[in-house]
């Protein structure tokens, strides 16, 4: 259980994410069955293949397991209402997203055959991940009216367009089994430095640096570049791309 408060937000437009090889992680073999959809499996190495495509560095990838491992049983469920449906990806963006993967593997020095066969996958079953999201696509164009999509993507904007945000933490953590009172006391010592800092009595970094229980304290709290999804976990990423630049959020429960 974690309080924290985040706060120092740059929005940057990112137009070019994959050329950002830093993120780009060792890829783990392909393993067991890990859950069972409508008679078809959710295997290690379709869980592996997502963190690839996401970007997920090594290190956060046990923070988003299990979320990823909802996302791919909502896909297998999604996969069977597009088939119903007849929903196809477009074959020239679905040619682009499998150049874009290899181009990303082999940044990583490493042949996209021997990464797919060590994940379970072929180019055929890879293409048919990556088309899922496309064909999803394509049916929202025509299941919804283009002026309520807009509205909609205008609403979810910094969500979708590969935004990724700059900010800072305070991370106070508690046990599992905190009691009520100490997340209340956690809460209440957040909310002073709060105060504290936008009455500029000490800067969010020293605070940070002061109070902190991340191992980003040392840096201020500060956490980098991160998209909407796929590097921090999404309670936190709610929280923090609403906020605008340099403003602080209220402290919140992760």
């Amino acid at each position: 259980m974690i309080l924290l408060f985040a706060g120092l937000v740059l929005p940057v437009a990112v137009l070019a994410a994959e050329e950002k090889d830093e993120t780009a992680s060792p890829v783990p073999p392909a393993g067991r069955t890990l859950v069972t959809v409508n008679d078809e499996p959710v295997t290690e190495g379709d869980l592996a293949l997502l963190m690839l495509t996401r970007k997920v560095p090594r290190e956060l990838q046990p923070q988003v397991r299990k979320r990823f491992l909802e996302e791919l049983v909502n896909r297998r469920l999604i996969r069977g209402f597009l088939r119903q449906r007849k929903a196809e990806a477009s074959p020239t963006v679905l040619d682009d997203e499998v150049q874009r993967l290899y181009r990303l593997i082999q940044r990583a020095d490493a042949e996209p055959a021997e990464v797919l066969a060590r994940l379970g996958h072929t180019e055929a079953t890879l293409r048919e991940e990556l088309a899922l999201p496309l064909a999803w696509r394509e049916w929202v164009k025509t299941a919804i009216p283009p002026a309520q999509l807009k509205a909609w993507f205008l609403e979810h904007r910094l969500e979708l367009d590969g935004t990724e945000l700059r900010a800072s933490q305070i991370f106070l953590k508690l046990p599992r089994e905190a009691t009520a009172e100490q997340i209340q006391q956690a809460r209440a010592r957040l909310e002073d430095l709060r105060k504290q800092i936008a009455a500029k009595q000490l800067t969010f970094a020293e605070a940070a640096r002061r109070h902190s229980d991340s191992p980003t304290a040392d840096k201020g709290g500060d956490l980098g570049f991160f998209p909407w999804q796929g590097r921090m976990p999404q309670d936190f990423t709610r929280h923090v791309f609403p906020l605008k630049p340099g403003e602080m959020s209220q402290p919140f429960q992760t």
